[in-house]
This record gives C-alpha cells, sequence and structure tokens, in this order.
C-alpha cells in the first residue's frame, strides 16, 4: 500500500524527530510505500524560523550593545541547530517530494495515497496550530477512498477542549482513532461518541537496532541529563551528582546536538536522568537505567503521559517528584529488571502493532 503520514515532523526536538522516524520505519517493515508528507504551514514553519532583532544604530561598550552581542549570539546559535534539525529529517525521514506550506495547496493536490496516519504528537492542540484545528491533521484532504486513521494523536490536554462543532466535523472523517493518552479517549466520546483506542508511542513499535546507527562505543562512564527545562529539582539532581559520583556529567538542556548525536549519548550513558517523554521511552527501548524527572510549574500537566508509561511497565518507583527528591538523593535504587519490563513493553507493543494491522485491513477493531 502507498502509505502517508503526516504529524509535526519537522519541530526542533529529538521527540518529534524519533516518533516520525520509527511509524515511518515501522510501516516500511511491514513492506509498504511510506512517505512523510512534508507539510509546513505557517505555524510549523515558526519552529525553524530564527528571528534577529538589534539595534545597529550605537557602537561601544555598553548594557544595551552587550544585549544585543548576546541576541547575535543566540541567533547564530539557534539558526545552526534548526539547520541541523532540518538535515536530519531531509536525510533520515522519506519526505514527500512536494512541500506544502498550506491546508488548502494539500487539499488541492491528489495524493495517491491508500492510507493516511495521523500523529504522533500533539497534532490535536489548537495551540500549537494557531488557536483554532487544522484539518490537514483529521485528513481533510486527499480522495475519498482514502483510509484516514490517527495513531497517537494527542490533544496534549485533559480536558474536553472548545470549538467543538469543528472538531466533531474533523473527528467523523477518521476510519479509526488511535491515540496516546488514556485522558483523550472520554474527550472523544463525548464529542463525537466513537470509540477510540490507547496505542503506544510510535518510538516503542521498534527495537533498538532499528534505530539509526551510531558509533558504537559504549563507555558507560558518564550520566546522560537530558532535560526540557533546568527546573529547581534538576538543578539540585545535578549539583548532587557533580559532588557524589566520579561519573561524568552530560548535561543536555532541550535539544543542543543533532537527534543522531543525541541517540549516541544516550546509548553510551550509564544512567539517563530526564524529564523529556521520548528521553524516558528511548532509555526503555535501549535498556538504559533511568530516572524519570516531573516537570514543575505550568509543564507539570505533562507529567500525565509519563506517569501512564510508567506506570503500564511498573517503574512508578522511578519517577522523581520535588516531593520525594529527599529520598531519591538518600537511597540507592536496584538496578531495573529489564527482562520483566521488555516482557511488559513487548505485550503493549503487540497490542498496538495489531491495532495498525485491523485498520490497514479495514477490519473492526
Amino acid at each position: 500500500m502507498n502509505l502517508g503520514i503526516i504529524t509535526f515532523h519537522c519541530a526542533p526536538s529529538y521527540g518529534a524527530f524519533y516518533q516520525t522516524y520509527a511509524l515511518a520505519t515501522y510501516l516500511k517493515k511491514l513492506g509498504h510505500n511510506v512517505q512523510v508528507i512534508d507539510y509546513m504551514p505557517s505555524h510549523r514553519q515558526e519552529s525553524f524560523k530564527t528571528r534577529m532583532r538589534i539595534s545597529t544604530r550605537r557602537f561601544g561598550i555598553n548594557k544595551t550593545n552587550f544585549q544585543s552581542l548576546k541576541k547575535i549570539i543566540l541567533w547564530y546559535y539557534n539558526h545552526k541547530k534548526k539547520k541541523s534539525f532540518r538535515k536530519a529529517v531531509t536525510t533520515y525521514l522519506p519526505l514527500s517530494k512536494t512541500t506544502y506550506t498550506s491546508h488548502a495547496q494539500l487539499n488541492k493536490d491528489s495524493l495517491a495515497l491508500d492510507a493516511c496516519f495521523f500523529g504522533s504528537d500533539q497534532i490535536w492542540n489548537y495551540d500549537k496550530t494557531k488557536g483554532e484545528y487544522d484539518g490537514a491533521y483529521f485528513g481533510d484532504f486527499g480522495p475519498e477512498k482514502m483510509l484516514r486513521i490517527s495513531y497517537a494523536a494527542s490533544f496534549g490536554r485533559t480536558e474536553v477542549p472548545k470549538q467543538q462543532d469543528q472538531l466533531r466535523y474533523y473527528l467523523e472523517l477518521l476510519d479509526y482513532i488511535y491515540v496516546r493518552e488514556q485522558s483523550a479517549i472520554p474527550i472523544i466520546a463525548q464529542v463525537v461518541n466513537r470509540n477510540a483506542y490507547q496505542v503506544v508511542d510510535p518510538t516503542l513499535l521498534l527495537d533498538a537496532k532499528d534505530y539509526p546507527k551510531t558509533p558504537t562505543k559504549r563507555s558507560r562512564n558518564y550520566i546522560l541529563i537530558y532535560v526540557l527545562d533546568l527546573s529547581p529539582t534538576i538543578k539540585k539532581i545535578l549539583k548532587f551528582y557533580k559532588k557524589h559520583t566520579n561519573l561524568d556529567i552530560v548535561l543536555l538542556n532541550k535539544n543542543q546536538v543533532t537527534p543522531l548525536k543525541f541517540l549516541e549519548l544516550l546509548r553510551g550513558a550509564s544512567h539517563v536522568i530526564t524529564n523529556s517523554f521520548h528521553g524516558l521511552a528511548l532509555s526503555l527501548v535501549h535498556n538504559i537505567e533511568f530516572t524519570s524527572v516531573a516537570r514543575e510549574g505550568k509543564a507539570s500537566e505533562r507529567n500525565v503521559r509519563i506517569m501512564d508509561l510508567l506506570d503500564k511497565v511498573n517503574l512508578m518507583d522511578r519517577l522523581v517528584t520535588k516531593d520525594n527528591l529527599n529520598s531519591f538523593l538518600s537511597n540507592s535504587y536496584s538496578s531495573i529488571n529489564w527482562v520483566k519490563v521488555n516482557q511488559i513493553l513487548n505485550q503493549l507493543k503487540e497490542e498496538s502493532k495489531q491495532k495498525i494491522e485491523i485498520a490497514l485491513s479495514q477490519k473492526s477493531v
């Protein structure tokens, strides 16, 4: 079959890159022709834009020009990072020949697809699409006979979202609705009275060997701390390990290196400490000892999917919060029983694979 994927493939983040890579790779392993639709509307192009606004009227050493210099350095850093991510996207993802910059352009193209997958990621979070739903992420394009399958799609929230009439219309377009979070199931039932089913994140569909090759040297003499923000809890953990361990500390704050370099660092670490869902997921896939750290403040709502996954693999004891931090720092955790964890992961993986097979064969779930 000729299959398409539409997702947030172009965001400069490891999660966006590897969830797209994983779904495309898995579908190709099934023997299908797969293309990631290079959908780059204005709200997605923002991910790769780097702006620099500085005043060039004055020169000399003063506070204003020092701030301008900081902006130049930050602009160069962000520009270089986003360029490296786009290179990884074009190198490792089977992108469509055409880049679509609007829903209207996508709708005009007679895509020869037998089926299209929508997801993973927060493609149904209207905060990510300029305050309204983007029909492209629900299949509002293409021939009527094209199968429309959401896979691990997310609203990015737990409450019933706004614009329900529009959401109802778009959800009715889908032939199969597979979501990432359990919390999305009652939302969909309330809006359209349709059955939705939870599936694993695409990164968990693959085995470690299915990911891109990286240098094979695994030194295991460092701890990788990969975080999306430096919360007070993360800072305390970082300070503690710098003082109490002989291992080197490698700190990645957000997405500082290329996707392949990140994977190399993760594979070579003796332990991964992360507040990222995909940092957790890839640690599980590669059987790397890890600690998950709950996010704080407004970002705490994103802990739901982390806790959901940890609960499914019976590793909730690996979750550190600001409330149990002292206990974590004063106790040594036993090694993860990977035999048991892998048994659970394989079962979850197989259940999700079966749902994909059901959808592509147009059977009832």
